[in-house]
């Protein structure tokens, strides 16, 4: 048997990881990106998304070793991307939007504190859900919630929670996951 040829990366990659795991139509959603070269090297690029129109929806950048985020509200399921690296444009399609569901946004505000943004869809009903936040597999904080039509918005506090990687997890009453999201904190 002879060996198959490995096929060679584009010279400029970008994958793309909605953040609590889906973007959802109608939903404001942070999309996270990481950008690498034709042997998996970080690239700093600068870029934008477009929607079916040509119409600019959103523009991003990479912050740190070829990651970075843009947000945007999706109103269809497919949108191109076009990424500026050295000189010369690459473009990119941004698809597995779905059509109803939930998001979950954790912001680092501060050395004290994350805030977790959750929202659904409207065709979705009011349901009784939970966020657990749990670090090395020990739980470490749980929020109930009533999520209706409106976002609900809570803090965390950093001080109550160990240093590490954090798993924040949005459950329904029955224990599905509904979205996931790491965040690390240092103390």
């Amino acid at each position: 048997d002879e060996r198959k040829k490995p096929t060679k990366a584009r010279k400029v990659n970008l994958s793309f990881y909605p953040e609590g795991g889906n973007a959802v139509i109608g939903l404001r959603s942070r999309i996270g990106f990481k950008a690498t070269g034709e042997n998996g090297e970080d690239l700093n690029i600068t870029g934008a998304v477009y929607d079916s129109s040509g119409e600019p929806v959103s523009y991003f950048s990479t912050y740190h070793q070829g990651m970075g985020f843009f947000e945007m509200i999706p109103d269809r399921t497919t949108y191109k991307v076009v990424a500026n690296y050295d000189g010369k444009k690459y473009d990119f399609s941004f698809s597995g939007i779905i059509p109803s569901g939930y998001v979950m946004r954790v912001t680092d505000l501060d050395a004290e504190t994350y805030q977790v943004h959750l929202q659904k869809s409207p065709d979705l009903p009011i349901d009784t859900l939970a966020v657990s936040v749990s670090c090395r597999g020990t739980v470490c904080s749980v929020e109930a919630l009533i999520l209706g039509d409106e976002p609900y918005v809570f803090q965390l506090d950093k001080n109550k929670i160990p240093a590490g990687c954090l798993q924040f997890t949005l459950y329904d009453r029955y224990g599905n996951i509904l979205a996931d999201r790491l965040a690390f904190t240092r103390r």
